[in-house]
């Protein structure tokens, strides 16, 4: 008599237990260890987009590939990194935090491949989990560094619709988790208004109001965009990956991105900037368009005094006048970024 679980009867689960089991053999043999996704990333990625892409693999080699590298990339769990990188965020931050930004990246590629099912460091920050100093100073971005950066916006690999919302915060100096909270049902296009309510904006929770932002028609035109990229969903901006809303660290690695191809076309070498410099950078420009108190309601500030308690007014004309002075600027931007030769200007 044959055992059961040699029978070629389907199970209660619709399966036949033999060819699960089969199925289930080959994946364990073909499975890929790290050190393999490791080195299938760096030789077709890494190596090609970065130029410190030496530094980053002596880093892996030095401190991953002895405890990781010969075990299977997608069985080693967010516990298995921690216990590693929390030792390390310790006695070399700087080493840490290029470790998890490219181990991130590299789960991600496998990912896409299908070479690993899941990326076990999605959520892992080295700021707010590993406690990594970032020493961030919030600067204004000089004319030239916004030039290149919109050159990297037209011409780089960074998937569009982060390219979409990178311009979007130029253009609002809104803070980034405004526009990766926001839904398409908060922009209203017959009243020409970006409603973001006060669950989604950092003094909403202390004021209880809104904020309310013009949709002028060259930002209109870029979340128009932003829409059809995710006609099926409620948000504006989602992962590309599963559908879902874009992750708080979703936007670590974009700047970094930007510099590293910045590097490489132009050879020109940007100093770290994150995508909260871009309020820095609008609100410099904005002191030159309008009013104090209006560039501040518009990149969300809390007045002071009893001019917040007072003034209740949303101010919409006069921001309109600001973005479109603002928007008429980053034209300019737009108009020399597609002449390489106009960069000698901005110097």
């Amino acid at each position: 008599m044959k055992r059961r679980s040699d029978c070629g009867h389907v199970s209660n689960g619709g399966e036949n237990p033999r060819v699960v089991r089969a199925v289930e053999k080959g994946a364990i043999q073909t499975a890929v260890t790290f050190k393999e996704l490791f080195k299938d990333w760096y030789d077709k990625s890494c190596s090609k987009e970065k130029s410190a892409h030496a530094e980053i693999y002596r880093s892996f080699e030095l401190h991953i590939f002895d405890r990781f590298g010969a075990l299977p990339a997608g069985k080693i769990t967010l516990h298995m990194w921690l216990d590693t990188l929390e030792g390390m965020a310790a006695r070399i931050p700087a080493i840490a935090d290029r470790i998890l930004m490219n181990a991130k990246e590299c789960y991600w590629w496998g990912v896409k491949r299908q070479l690993v099912e899941e990326n076990p460091l999605d959520r892992l920050d080295g700021g707010s989990d590993l406690r990594i100093p970032r020493n961030v100073q919030v600067r204004p971005l000089a004319d030239l560094e916004l030039f290149y950066i919109w050159r990297a916006l037209n011409g780089s690999r960074l998937a569009y619709k982060n390219k979409l919302l990178m311009k979007l915060a130029l253009a609002y100096a809104c803070r980034w988790g405004e526009l990766r909270l926001a839904e398409k049902s908060h922009f209203d296009f017959q009243t020409k208004i970006w409603t973001v309510p006060p669950e989604n904006h950092k003094i909403g929770r202390i004021t209880g109001k809104p904020l309310l932002r013009p949709i002028m028609p060259h930002t209109e035109e870029l979340i128009r965009e932003a829409f059809m990229l995710s006609p099926k969903h409620q948000f504006v901006f989602v992962s590309g990956r599963t559908g879902a809303r874009m992750s708080p660290t979703s936007q670590t690695s974009w700047t970094y991105r930007i510099q590293e191809w910045v590097l490489r076309n132009f050879r020109y070498e940007m100093r770290h900037w994150t995508i909260h410099d871009f309020r820095a950078s609008a609100r410099t420009r904005f002191s030159k368009l309008t009013d104090p108190h209006i560039a501040e309601k518009m990149i969300g500030h809390k007045l002071k005094g009893v001019w917040e308690l007072y003034d209740r007014h949303d101010y919409i004309e006069e921001q309109k006048l600001t973005v479109l002075g603002s928007g008429l600027i980053t034209m300019r931007l737009m108009i020399a970024s597609s002449y390489p030769s106009a960069a000698r200007a901005w110097r």
